[in-house]
């Protein structure tokens, strides 16, 4: 089965771009017409290509929970992946991954001020991919900015997944006069702006995908979200390198 996001038109590319202005611009997403999973999305998008996850460890406290209930998501990928590598800020989870699950091709490595392992950057990947890592950051653009930089020559596209502030569950909670929120966030996100922020970042972003993050949804609101994609919990956004966006 395949997936069909929202492609990147000219008109929303010429504002991503800063070539046009508007104090009250409006982007249509009701195209989508699919309830994607994020997971399967990810499986899709990555099965058989290389891939660098970026943020891959998760919580030291809540990886044994996830690897054996199925939810780990480097875990899920490893299964469809050709080739996988992983480099994560978070030593004492790559120390256990190494020694309890035997964990290969991980690093300790932060990517603002480590350099790149030659394992790393001496191979050729299809996909970089952060998945729910771009609103912990303080700064989402530098920190993408390196990725972009660090890595020229050495991936092709990346591929990351933010909140959405639109999203059916925060709605509802914002109707009630109540926030709900990780507390590690900094940022809520649009499509657009996570495409804008990729764009400041010199990636070309190409596809956004509205996906559903807490499944399986109840039949109330699968209607909703049928009917208004942007309803979804998480979105995700395909970009590429600025030399590789013809491809």
């Amino acid at each position: 089965m395949g997936f069909f996001g929202i492609n990147i038109d000219s008109r929303m590319n010429a504002f991503l771009n800063g070539k046009q202005f508007s104090e009250d611009a409006i982007f249509d997403f009701n195209e989508q017409k699919q309830i994607i999973e994020k997971l399967e999305l990810l499986k899709f998008l990555f099965r058989d290509k290389s891939l660098l996850h970026v943020g891959f460890a998760d919580h030291l406290p809540i990886i044994e929970s996830r690897i054996q209930s199925g939810q780990w998501v480097h875990g899920v990928l490893s299964e469809v992946v050709d080739q996988l590598y992983g480099i994560d800020i978070e030593e004492a989870a790559i120390d256990y991954l190494k020694q309890q699950h035997k964990i290969t091709n991980i690093f300790h490595l932060d990517i603002e001020t480590d350099p790149i392992p030659e394992a790393i950057k001496n191979r050729n990947f299809d996909y970089v991919f952060l998945g729910e890592i771009v609103e912990h950051l303080n700064n989402p653009v530098q920190f993408l900015s390196q990725i972009r930089t660090k890595l020229a020559g050495t991936c092709t596209k990346i591929v990351i997944t933010v909140p959405n502030a639109y999203s059916d569950i925060i709605l509802n909670s914002v109707q009630k006069g109540q926030e709900r929120i990780n507390t590690d966030h900094r940022y809520w996100f649009t499509p657009f702006t996570a495409s804008k922020v990729l764009v400041q970042s010199g990636f070309v972003p190409k596809t956004i995908y509205l996906t559903n993050s807490y499944f399986p949804l109840d039949r109330r609101v699968r209607r909703k979200v049928m009917k208004n994609p942007l309803l979804n919990h998480t979105i995700v956004v395909e970009a590429y390198w600025p030399d590789a966006s013809t491809l």
